[in-house]
């Protein structure tokens, strides 16, 4: 027996092969024969596109990026060599998925494009496992992020990040508006959603005890406040309205304070204080505070259990990944490569 078939027996026997695996290179450079061998990769990539067209709630960009990263990894299954047609079972799956991490790992590829890669991968198994319901294919157990990466998810979001001067410059301008403006500036400056700000209602303002209970919508809990010092008096509450924050364009004027305003409304807000500013080209959004404040708060030598109380956060987990050293180079975050910068 040559020494690959023997190597290709070990693996049909479930034992994971680590040692010379074939590196994975772009479709661009694979001739037309590269997409023959033990496995077709046309008739396969036409067999799964197909499935992704009867798919719902997956966009012409996703489908484009599943088929490009399957028909990489199809090419690279034949170089293994291994046949898709194999996969019988749930062990066999999570030893390929095992091996084919191993090899996204020798790349230059970002912690969050090898996760993409495997989300492709994961959804060509749901077709094979649709193809093959005999198999029972456990793709949860296979796709274990215990030996794969996975994405974080504020990597796709843009972090933009504030310092002192631009988050005084800001508040500044906040001061100059009206009583909605230094409203919207407090709770962003406390770190609140933009969902949390928008249905903040006048009636959560408890002036005998001093504090404000914001609901967070996300996660269908209440958080406290302290009032801010500048509200001395009830009297700057209008108690005709339902909502704190309200819109006060004439268009809005019969729905003032009983309609509650968009998210987009407070995004505007901070992009119309930013540009009155010398950081006018500084490119922040609302979710912007959010993170400055986390950062205030763990440079002050606050706890992670008590920051996530105050930024309304389930967990302790995403404290980390909001925060930043002052030394980049010894950030966590920057090491791992867990958000794109």
């Amino acid at each position: 027996m040559s020494d690959n078939n023997k190597e290709l027996q070990k693996f049909k026997e479930n034992q994971i092969i680590l040692e010379n695996l074939p590196e994975l290179v772009n479709n661009s450079d694979v001739p037309a024969e590269g997409l023959l061998g033990v496995n077709n990769v046309t008739d396969l990539l036409a067999a799964f596109a197909q499935y992704l067209e009867i798919s719902k709630r997956i966009g012409s960009n996703t489908k484009a990026c599943y088929l490009s990263n399957v028909k990489q990894f199809l090419i690279w299954s034949n170089k293994l060599p291994y046949a898709i047609q194999n996969v019988t079972n749930t062990q066999i799956l999570r030893n390929l998925v095992i091996c084919y991490e191993k090899a996204l790992s020798s790349t230059d590829l970002a912690q969050n494009s090898r996760a993409l890669k495997h989300a492709s991968v994961r959804k060509f198994f749901e077709f094979f496992g649709f193809m093959h319901e005999d198999y029972n294919l456990d793709l949860r157990k296979c796709f274990s992020p215990d030996w794969i990466s996975t994405a974080d998810q504020n990597a796709y979001k843009k972090q933009a990040r504030i310092n002192a001067d631009v988050f005084n410059a800001i508040k500044e301008q906040a001061d100059l508006g009206d009583i909605n403006d230094k409203w919207i500036f407090f709770f962003l400056a406390f770190g609140c959603r933009r969902s949390e700000i928008t249905t903040v209602k006048v009636n959560d303002i408890d002036m005998l005890n001093k504090e404000i209970n914001v609901y967070q919508p996300k996660t269908g809990s209440t958080k406290k406040f302290p009032i801010p010092v500048w509200l001395t008096s009830d009297d700057v509450l209008n108690r005709k309205h339902i909502f704190l924050i309200y819109n006060t364009s004439k268009k809005c004027a019969k729905t003032r304070g009983t309609k509650k305003v968009s998210e987009k409304y407070i995004w505007l807000k901070v992009k119309r204080w930013i540009a009155k500013t010398e950081f006018k080209n500084v490119d922040i959004t609302p979710h912007s505070f959010r993170r400055y404040m986390i950062n205030s708060l763990l440079r002050q030598g606050a706890s992670d259990s008590n920051i996530s109380k105050v930024s309304g956060h389930s967990g302790t987990a995403m404290i980390s990944k909001y925060g930043y050293d002052i030394s980049l180079e010894s950030n966590p975050i920057i090491k791992n490569n867990q958000v794109k910068y």
